[in-house]
């Protein structure tokens, strides 16, 4: 690997997103990695204004549809489904499964190289911020009054930002305000490594008593208690989320990841949407009526005696809609009469159901409320933890039954189930409970368990145009050639 400044990748990076997108809910990210960054951090209150807008910047441009990879990771996971060739979905969910297309001159490759771009920006931003106040004395309120609550912040999203390369990338420079020349690439591993070290410096911070500013954090102003909390459960997500296969799931630290979720929220992570200030394109084009379908696979978990897909031959199921005892399946999803996708892009796309409990993102285009973590996130990364750490099976119970019977209405477990019944139980809840919540989580939940389709890519590869800056070759993962087990998929629900 090459030795390349890290600011110097990012600067060319951010020259590239200035040319390469001009989508309209593009939120332009100013390129402070200039000349003239002395002038923008001369004053602690410039230093809280980069800081202000960090959480904004990951939370917006990581739920963009065109500048992220939302929309293809669900419909790669098959719990989502779409014919569209928007986003890089038909390309990534086609069957069977093909190579990915790393090309810079890839129709969507804003969808994966913008998403990292927007990455590296919230981490050069943390650098700068981290750094004035560490590495140059800067004091930010009365005798360094705020300091502790703005390191705090800066730790949090810079690790949130490196989160989410090592959970969907194969590898990444990693820059810290300490080091800016470590610049080889490194391992998913090593940089969902530096996001938990991230998290845990920012807990640290968390100790002194503050209460940052409501505009910081959607409106709601947090306080260092309640900002603890949210970064425990990030740290518990990213940590079980980075897995890319079972065997690396079941190796994760779950001790370490019990002790996140113990400390994690009582509260769910919502922003009040608006505009293109906060903003989920990604779940308000979702909702769209003739976009995105529930893929029956999800239907199935609800009611086993209803087919996991649609026929080769377009034959409706029969009977047209499934039934079950779960509440959820006509609380949560639209009985479709009919499917609008094109046949002859394969039939395994349709559907006759539709995810509704965000419809009104669609309907009032972008406004409204959206999640990003929920309480009931949390909770099942702690009922998992102590299956694999064997803590109480009561307990695990009680967590599933916070959903599966409040709004389930199904019977209650007991803790006297099999620890595989137990596991099951988890993840029925995530795949109905979190849809359109965190980026990734479907994807990565069949990933770590070996249930992605068979010739599915684990991870993104560097993003070809990055590789040309690094002055690597060219390479990508995915399609049923390539099925290793490592970098793709060599096994899943059905082959």
């Amino acid at each position: 690997m090459k030795n390349i400044k890290f600011t110097v990748i990012v600067g060319a990076i951010m020259i590239m997103v200035s040319f390469t997108s001009c989508l309209k809910d593009r939120l332009e990210v100013e390129n402070l990695n200039n000349p003239d960054m002395a002038k923008v951090l001369s004053t602690p209150e410039d230093l809280k204004g980069v800081a202000s807008g960090l959480y904004q910047e990951w939370f917006s441009l990581g739920h963009s549809s065109s500048n992220g990879p939302a929309m293809p990771l669900i419909t790669m996971a098959d719990h989502q489904t779409c014919s569209w060739g928007n986003f890089g979905m038909r390309a990534l969910s086609s069957e069977p499964r093909a190579a990915f297309n790393n090309l810079p001159t890839y129709d969507y490759v804003t969808n994966f190289q913008v998403f990292v771009e927007t990455r590296f920006s919230i981490i050069s931003q943390a650098n700068d911020v981290l750094s004035s106040v560490l590495l140059n004395g800067a004091q930010i309120g009365a005798e360094g009054s705020e300091n502790n609550m703005v390191l705090a912040w800066a730790y949090f999203n810079r690790g949130l930002a490196y989160a989410q390369i090592g959970m969907l990338y194969d590898a990444s420079p990693i820059a810290t305000h300490e080091d800016l020349t470590n610049t080889d690439l490194q391992s998913y591993q090593t940089v969902t490594a530096q996001a938990i070290s991230d998290f845990d410096e920012a807990i640290t911070y968390c100790s002194s008593s503050f209460t940052l500013p409501a505009p910081w954090f959607a409106g709601v102003a947090l306080t260092n208690a309640q900002l603890k909390m949210m970064i425990n459960s990030y740290a518990a997500r990213y940590m079980v989320l980075s897995a890319r296969t079972k065997a690396e799931n079941d190796a994760t630290d779950w001790t370490k990841v019990k002790t996140y979720a113990e400390n994690g929220i009582d509260f769910d992570l919502s922003v009040m949407c608006e505009s293109n200030l906060w903003y989920s394109s990604y779940i308000a084009q979702s909702a769209s009526p003739t976009w995105l379908h529930t893929d029956l696979r999800v239907i199935n978990l609800m009611d086993p005696a209803y087919p996991d897909r649609y026929s080769d031959d377009g034959t409706e199921p029969d009977p047209k809609f499934a039934t079950s005892n779960d509440a959820r399946l006509t609380t949560y999803f639209d009985e479709i009469e009919s499917c609008g996708f094109r046949p002859e892009r394969g039939y395994y796309h349709f559907s006759t159901y539709k995810f509704n409990r965000y419809n009104y993102l669609y309907d009032n285009w972008i406004n409204g409320i959206a999640y990003d973590y929920k309480v009931t996130e949390n909770d099942m990364y702690l009922a998992e933890a102590l299956l694999h750490t064997a803590g109480s099976k009561t307990t695990v119970a009680q967590l599933i039954n916070k959903t599966r019977v409040s709004i389930g209405t199904l019977a209650a477990l007991d803790g006297t189930e099999t620890d595989a019944a137990l596991m099951d139980a988890i993840f029925y809840e995530r795949a109905l409970e979190l849809v359109y919540t965190g980026v990734g989580i479907e994807f990565c939940d069949m990933r770590r368990r070996d249930m992605l389709q068979y010739g599915t890519l684990l991870h993104f590869p560097v993003p070809g145009a990055h590789l040309e800056i690094y002055g690597l070759d060219y390479y990508t993962y995915g399609g049923v050639e390539n099925a290793d087990g490592i970098n793709t998929s060599n096994t899943g629900w059905f082959k």
